[in-house]
């Protein structure tokens, strides 16, 4: 039988939603009800780097989709956490069988508490709370607010700690308990540091009591800072209810003096600096005596600690040497610990078995796993991509990362269950080339595969397989970047009937077009044929050498995006969005097969690195706006007076324009990294979150956080300034 949807009266469900959210508020004083969508509730609106290199069109109606020959496509775009969250952001409907839950969650919004709250009241909604009590977990429980549109301004800037480290391309994570038309002050957002962690430096900050109008008087809160013993300088992910985040740090090594062991024993202990994050580290003897590729078991104290082989001979007085190595942290935000950056919680690490059942603010670590006995794994370009629901794919609760030697690695029961690396079949050897390392995998549902490049320019494609230890053979396409730093995530195009990869070059091969900017479009269906260069439909953008302003080996292109065009249509309506050496391309997608590329705006004089760009759709204001920012060399034109380094936002409504200027600019240092959204609130929410690149004066909360640093930097969307 077929399971085609019959259509309702819109009257009929609409009466007995309301009746039914009347009677449950009566009967339930709970936070928003969950959305069912596959086999996962989602409780809340996260924001991390995987929304931004995901997306989906309109996937259309169950009966469209089986009219149309692609019914198993739409089942696994419906039953994607992901589609559902999307159209949660934008406001838009949700096909499938969540549908029904995403409109009795909004009525229940609406009657609860949302756009009918008393203006900054704690106690609209259901059991809101109030400063003293704004930590207690699960998330669920929250203050809501509908105010007065605040001042547009930078709202706040709060130090890092530091210059750190942190790549221009991380994300920040921002988490929503309710809807993106309301905010919460128990709404948080992770900022990794780029700093080492120690007893004087958080590895992380976790803000809440975000908005200025409504959360009171020290606006950020600190809902958790915290070391982890490394330095984690790459985009955090979130779990869909909000109570974990995990990253990659790297431990930072170094040399401990006053090192001893003992021939046949695997004890040892150094004068001092042993640190939890320890265990897993090769450790070398600056004298014979230590086996090569000898690991710390265990740290007992910052003093002694065991080895992973036994001693050959007796030292005392020896220096011994820590490599750092990459790390997959898996960090459950409990109860915060609110001192500032420079005094952070410090809890030893956990044990994967132990993590589950842990209070938070807890943690565990896993070592990368080495296919080499003795190699130290390191990943400094790639961040983790969380899969929230893999269907019959069986990779639920999974996680993929790749390191710097070109291997990709899959995590298991990551957020629900017992935590580990697959260590059967996994980690892939996704790249062999002469700069392998990887950046941050983007998994697609649709086809089941994964997407990683590398350094020297290649993209992979790696099915995840039928079974979670059963991972398919990688295959490469052609060399499609050759600028000196390699290239960023793809972007996955999924919808109904169609499911594309995106790949942005900075600085290509062709040499009849004068070397441009790219962008390489693939059919994600379409497996790379090994020995074959593929390079799908190239999209080249006017800036060869005899362009205005040439691309150069030098010339990185971020990530871009879509405009809301494209959500609301088929995937053949709106544009997407790249930047290159500081000028803002648009392609329209109708004509993508034969591409047409607009030059959108040049905020610029000369030549500077663009931030990824980042598009959403404000349902309160009706505009849909483009953020992005520039190194250097910013001009003030439009309605932006930023000159320098600057970020930009752009009105991108009318998607049939095919040129535009800012509307407003902000000066940031260096730019900013990749940029997260946080809703379409009033009364301070509609905000925008990221980091500068370089060091500026952060003029934190009036009690921490000021200084000269990396900020952590929140800004209204419409009036950058």
């Amino acid at each position: 039988m077929s399971n085609i949807s019959l259509p309702r009266p819109g009257w009929l469900i609409t009466s007995a939603i309301t009746a039914f959210i009347t009677l449950s508020l009566h009967l339930f004083g709970q936070g928003a009800p969950a959305i069912r969508a596959g086999e996962i509730n989602i409780t809340g609106v996260p924001d991390d780097w995987t929304h931004h290199h995901v997306f989906f069109a309109n996937p259309g109606t169950e009966q469209d989709a089986i009219q149309g020959g692609h019914y198993p496509q739409w089942q696994k775009i419906v039953n994607e956490p992901r589609y559902v969250i999307q159209e949660l952001k934008k406001n838009l409907p949700v096909q499938g069988p969540a549908g029904i839950d995403v409109e009795y969650r909004r009525h229940w919004i609406s009657d609860a508490g949302g756009a009918s709250a008393g203006v900054g009241s704690e106690e609209s909604g259901p059991t809101g709370f109030g400063d003293n009590a704004r930590r207690g977990w699960p998330i669920g429980h929250k203050k809501w607010s509908s105010g007065p549109t605040s001042e547009t301004k930078r709202d706040w800037s709060m130090t890092s700690g530091g210059t750190g480290g942190l790549l221009t391309n991380h994300y920040p994570a921002k988490y929503g308990s309710e809807s993106p038309t309301v905010q919460s002050c128990s709404d948080y957002v992770v900022f990794p540091t780029g700093i080492v962690g120690s007893s004087t430096q958080a590895s992380v900050m976790i803000y809440d009591d975000l908005y200025k109008t409504t959360c009171g008087s020290t606006v950020p809160g600190i809902l958790l800072s915290i070391n982890t013993g490394g330095l984690a300088n790459t985009s955090p992910v979130l779990s869909l209810n909000g109570d974990q985040v995990a990253y990659v740090q790297t431990t930072s090594g170094g040399s401990l003096t006053g090192g001893a062991f003992t021939t046949g024993s695997t004890a040892f202990s150094v004068a001092s600096g042993l640190v939890a994050s320890d265990v897993g580290s090769i450790i070398i003897a600056s004298h014979s005596g230590i086996p090569a590729g000898t690991t710390i078991a265990t740290v007992t104290s910052g003093t002694k600690g065991t080895l992973s082989a036994s001693a050959t001979r007796t030292r005392t007085g020896d220096t011994m040497t820590i490599t750092g190595m990459a790390q997959l942290v898996l960090l459950k935000i409990g109860i915060g610990y609110d001192a500032g950056v420079g005094a952070p919680d410090s809890p030893a690490a956990t044990t994967a078995a132990n993590y589950r059942s842990c209070t938070g603010p807890c943690y565990t670590t896993f070592n990368f796993y080495d296919k080499t006995v003795g190699t130290v794994v390191p990943d400094t370009n790639s961040a983790p991509f969380y899969v929230y629901y893999g269907g019959s794919n069986g990779n639920t609760d999974t996680l993929y990362v790749g390191d710097d030697l070109g291997y990709l690695h899959e995590f298991n029961g990551v957020f629900a269950g017992t935590p580990s690396e697959e260590t059967t079949g996994w980690p892939v050897a996704a790249s062999t080339e002469a700069k392998p390392i990887l950046n941050s995998p983007v998994y697609d549902g649709v086809s089941n595969d994964i997407f990683v490049g590398d350094a020297s320019g290649f993209l992979h494609q790696i099915p995840a397989g039928a079974s979670l230890t059963a991972p398919g053979t990688p295959v490469a396409s052609g060399q499609l970047e050759y600028d000196s730093a390699g290239m960023d995530s793809v972007l996955v195009d999924d919808s109904s009937g169609t499911d594309y990869v995106y790949q942005f070059v900075g600085y290509s091969d062709d040499t009849a077009d004068y070397r441009p900017s790219y962008i390489n479009r693939f059919p994600a269906t379409t497996t790379f044929t090994t020995g074959t260069p593929d390079y799908g439909t190239s999209i080249y953008y006017p800036n060869g050498t005899k362009g205005v302003r040439p691309a150069s080996a030098t010339t990185i292109q971020r990530a871009g995006t879509f405009d809301n065009a494209y959500f609301t249509g088929n995937g053949t309506t709106g544009n997407i969005y790249g930047c290159a050496d500081g000028v803002l391309y648009q392609i329209p997608l109708a004509t993508i097969t034969t591409p047409t590329v607009n030059t959108f705006s040049t905020p610029t004089t000369a030549p500077a690195e663009c931030s990824g760009v980042t598009e959403f759709y404000n349902t309160t204001s009706s505009i849909d706006w483009l953020f992005m920012s520039v190194e250097s060399s910013g001009k003030a034109t439009g309605g932006s007076t930023c000159t320098g380094a600057c970020v930009y936002n752009y009105n991108v409504s009318t998607s049939t324009n095919t040129t535009g200027s800012p509307v407003d600019g902000l000066t940031e240092a260096g730019g900013t990294s990749g940029i997260v959204i946080d809703n379409a609130a009033t009364g301070g929410g509609s905000e925008i979150y990221f980091n500068s690149v370089s060091a500026e004066t952060c003029l934190g909360n009036g009690t921490t956080g000021n200084g000269v640093g990396i900020c952590a930097v929140q800004a209204t969307q419409s009036g950058l300034q």
